[in-house]
């Protein structure tokens, strides 16, 4: 009897969490076509990766009207957002975004080619979180949130900060999809890996999180 009962409840469970999963792998049950109108406003971005990026924008209500230019860029991060630096000295109202898809794995960062839908959208859903900061920053702060950035104390609260946003927007277990993966590979750098650990919601946190 116990035994009907633990496989029962580890049952419930499994299906329970799948359940909380955004898993769109389906994609039968996308329509790309209402995502674009309602997400792709004010927006551009590579072709490949605009489901992924419509998905990660449906959670951001509050950026659908926010000027963000998605780009493939040889940076050394996965991906990085930022300010478009003349933007800056323009009404807060008026800025341009810029996110940049790294073009070419390195030491630092990866490609998202052949991760998941699901991670995608979670590192995705990690630089809107950061675009949400920055509209809701003055253009002061955000000039001294860079120079402080090269501390190792300051990146890691202002990286984790942002995976909570992420979280908060309903992107848990997209972002810990890309994480896990991330984490896990095996052409990963030993340099990638300690900064990923070190700077970021490691994926047994974002678990407690959700959770």
């Amino acid at each position: 009897m116990k035994y009907i009962l633990a496989i029962f409840l580890l049952g419930f469970y499994t299906l329970s969490a799948q359940s909380r999963y955004f898993d769109v792998r389906d994609y039968s049950k996308v329509d790309l076509e209402n995502l674009r109108s309602k997400f792709g406003i004010n927006k551009t971005f590579p072709e490949k990766y605009e489901l992924a990026i419509l998905l990660a924008l449906s959670q951001y209500p509050e950026l659908k009207d926010t000027r963000i230019d998605f780009e493939e860029k040889m940076v050394h991060a996965t991906m990085v957002a930022r300010p478009a630096p003349l933007s800056l000295f323009k009404d807060d109202s008026k800025r341009r975004y810029k996110i940049f898809f790294n073009k070419k794995e390195n030491k630092e960062g990866l490609i998202l080619e052949g991760f998941s839908l699901n991670a995608k959208v979670g590192v995705i859903g990690h630089e809107l979180a950061h675009i949400v900061y920055y509209i809701n920053t003055k253009s002061l702060r955000i000039i001294r949130d860079g120079v402080n950035y090269s501390r190792n104390k300051f990146r890691r609260s202002f990286e984790r900060a942002t995976d909570y946003r992420t979280i908060e927007h309903g992107l848990g277990w997209q972002l810990y999809e890309f994480s896990q993966v991330a984490i896990n590979r095996r052409s990963v750098s030993k340099k990638y890996l300690e900064r990923k650990r070190s700077i970021y919601l490691l994926p047994e946190e974002i678990l407690d999180i959700i959770d």
